[in-house]
């Protein structure tokens, strides 16, 4: 979200508070004031990232963050003297107060950016945070002062290592998660599953989490210490501020937590005020001390969906409570709908069902008995115990219900990447929508629905009606993956799901499919594949393949015939392979295939995979590309003893550019325009060659490298072709 959005929205908004007192045409004044200073208060992005390379830096830092812990360091945010951040990282636990005044001495760090399409950009990420660089490790000594906040903080850790010295290591989890914020500890698998079903909301403090815990203390302050209303009023008053820190402070606490106070003030006062206002005035608060919040996702869901809901008050509340939940989810996740497309390019379709159900679980049984046994650590063990059991035993059989839902494919809507003036129709439709459903116009409103949900079909649906060929070289390191989208999109191909070979050795890593190949698909709002071509069996060209089978369900698997004991494909994706061999050719989707490579003789056990490789020409249009495994030298001779390939203009080189292969003879026979080779950075095996690289250039082709340039796209179009590197 660019920073004039978040311009408009003081502006707007402080227009809004107008309206709480009398005197609004001064009010209105003050709000255009306000407009003017908070276009210089508010941050300015675009030049934050002054930091290219490794920079050693000493001097005073600031801690302006509490301690967060990941599965892989704890981490702090620093502010330098010049008033800009880093990200710190620790390997071991480095306790800091915060606001203390250190003396720091270390090396700042660039962040890493993306080098393929729908990557996650993370330099983004810590820029919308305010912050420059990151530093790993720092010296950090002479630690003076610290803020008030510090106490609180404090208290949060307190309370923490009583949790964690009290209760097992999975209740342990599921507290941190439910009362501090820190989900770090949770199930990957039962996250991952959360999140696709658009309920990972109830994992971390939100809006309902604060909202139980005031009525928690209410009761306890009524019902158990008969204090009258108004001392609960100031009681809750000390309480609640605490809570938000002890909580972890996070958008959703803040947003909850300052409209409760507003609305207690406002009550003490006895003077009425509209819920816009109160929370036009929480955005406005937060925002004045915290421009960058504006960026967070966690701000953005909050606030745009309890503003919905408040907008619709009239709508609720008039029906069987069932209605009302149905209603409230409904109205939720189509308010946030532009936003998840583009965050996640998904959305889940049944995610208003899966709230319907576990909203009322987690408000009724989840948060109660995670509030009870935070309390109960101060009691004898055998309260805590009986408990305790009966929490994990629920909640394991719930989770692991979830869990196993998997992910259906007819829950996952997948558009891709959204355009600007998609999200501003459909919010427009959207509010026509609410605007007529609250007058009683049930048909209009039902019209405007299905118009505001189809702006989003005319974006998925667009690349059905694109006559470009498409070729996407994916950066996955020292490992391959290729994606082919065919004229019209007639069928989308993807040729290996590799993953690099990391330490410890042996251990499953899907970080590319997970991070570059599924995120890169479902940008371009590819939910179904068509088929896999596998060109061997080694770790960097298939590690991934049944990942990818899960997930976009292709028709036909192929690869070379030679296969044995091979582990990366189950027994119902076997099913879908057809071997490919030389002399093979079929047409798919309008698309010709000519194999080449391996022989269909018996091959000598001795072959390895590399020379197993599939080999094999697409060819669409009269377009002709090369793709060749990691072939060896001597697959390369008798390839052109027995073809003409002088027709091929795309080689996908083999083997990530060893001496092994691309040979000169090679070259000339083929003599293409344009070569790629797949290769990781500072990889240690040193490819490509110096030789070959040369060779290739010494040939007159353009040579285009994964390390160097990213994904590279390639574009053909009417016989004209164009490629893109990501990274230029």
């Amino acid at each position: 979200m660019p920073t004039e959005i978040s311009l408009v929205l003081f502006g707007v908004l402080l227009y809004l508070f107008s309206n709480i007192l009398k005197y609004s045409r001064l009010l209105l004044a003050f709000s255009f004031l306000f407009f003017l200073i908070s276009s210089f208060h508010s941050p300015k992005t675009d030049e934050l990232l002054t930091i290219e390379h490794n920079e050693p830096y000493e001097g005073e830092i600031t801690v302006v963050s509490d301690l967060q812990k990941t599965s892989y360091y704890n981490q702090y945010v620093f502010e330098l003297n010049n008033n800009k951040r880093i990200q710190a990282r620790f390997t071991q636990e480095f306790p800091l107060d915060y606001g203390a005044v250190c003396h720091f001495n270390g090396e700042l760090t660039p962040p890493n950016g993306p080098s393929n399409p729908g990557q996650f950009d993370y330099p983004n990420f810590l820029e919308k945070q305010g912050m420059i660089a990151l530093t790993n490790d720092p010296k950090i000594s002479n630690c003076h002062s610290k803020s008030y906040l510090s106490y609180l903080y404090n208290l949060r850790t307190k309370l923490i290592n009583y949790v964690e010295a009290t209760y097992e290591e999975e209740t342990v989890a599921w507290l941190k998660a439910l009362l501090f914020g820190d989900r770090s500890e949770l199930h990957d698998e039962v996250v991952e599953a959360f999140q696709f079903w658009n309920i990972s909301h109830l994992l971390a403090i939100s809006g309902l989490h604060v909202a139980f815990f005031i009525g928690f203390v209410y009761v306890v302050l009524h019902f158990i210490f008969r204090l009258p209303n108004e001392y609960i009023k100031w009681c809750l008053l000390v309480i609640i501020p605490i809570y938000i820190f002890v909580a972890g402070a996070n958008p959703p606490v803040l947003r909850a937590g300052l409209m409760a106070v507003l609305i207690l003030i406002f009550s003490m006062i006895q003077r009425r005020v509209d819920t816009t206002d109160v929370i036009s005035v929480v955005l406005i608060l937060i925002l004045w001390f915290d421009p960058f919040l504006i960026y967070q996702l966690a701000f953005q869901f909050s606030f745009v969906v309890t503003l919905s809901l408040i907008l619709s008050k009239h709508l609720l509340f008039q029906d069987h409570w069932i209605l009302i939940s149905l209603k409230v989810s409904i109205i939720s996740q189509l308010a946030i709908l532009p936003l998840q497309f583009d965050h996640f390019y998904f959305t889940n379709v049944l995610s208003f069902l899966a709230n319907l159900i576990f909203v009322p679980y987690y408000t009724f049984f989840v948060i109660p008995v995670s509030l009870v046994l935070l309390i109960f650590i101060w009691f004898p063990p055998y309260f805590n115990q009986m408990v305790e059991s009966a929490y994990l035993i629920v909640q394991e059989q719930v989770h692991s219900f979830v869990v196993k839902l998997d992910e259906p494919f007819i829950a996952a809507w997948v558009v891709g990447d959204v355009h600007l003036i998609t999200v501003v129709a459909f919010y427009f439709l959207f509010i026509l929508m609410m605007r007529t459903w609250d007058l009683g116009k049930l048909k209009v409103a039902a019209i405007c629905g299905c118009l505001a949900i189809s702006v989003f079909f005319v974006e998925q649906f667009a690349p059905y009606f694109d006559q470009t060929f498409k070729m996407t070289v994916l950066d996955v390191g020292q490992a391959e993956s290729l994606v082919v989208e065919l004229p019209k999109r007639e069928a989308v191909f993807v040729i290996d799901v590799g993953e690099q070979l990391s330490y410890p050795f042996g251990e499953e890593d899907h970080r590319n499919y997970h991070n570059v190949i599924k995120p890169y698909l479902w940008s371009n709002g590819i939910s179904q594949v068509d088929a896999l071509f596998i060109s061997h069996f080694d770790y960097d060209h298939v590690a991934s393949a049944q990942l990818l089978v899960n997930d976009f369900r292709p028709s036909y698997i192929f690869s070379h015939p030679y296969i044995e004991d091979q582990t990366y494909l189950d027994e119902s994706s076997m099913e879908k392979f057809i071997p490919l061999y030389e002399g093979v050719s079929f047409n798919l989707s309008g698309a010709q295939f000519y194999v080449l490579a391996p022989e269909g003789t018996e091959q000598e056990s001795s072959n390895s995979e590399n020379e197993l490789s599939n080999v094999f020409i697409l060819e669409v249009e009269g377009y002709q590309a090369l793709f060749t495994g990691d072939m060896y030298e001597s697959a390369e001779h008798k390839l052109i003893e027995k073809f003409d390939l002088s027709g091929v203009e795309f080689l996908k080189v083999a083997h990530h550019g060893s001496e092994t292969s691309t040979h000169e003879q090679f070259l000339k026979a083929i003599d293409p325009n344009t070569a790629v080779i797949s290769v990781g950075r500072n990889n240690r095996y040193n490819h490509p060659d110096s030789d070959v690289y040369e060779r290739l250039i010494s040939e007159g082709i353009e040579v285009f490298r994964t390390d160097e340039n990213g994904a590279i796209i390639i574009k053909i179009r009417n016989g004209q072709s164009t490629i893109s590197p990501f990274i230029p």
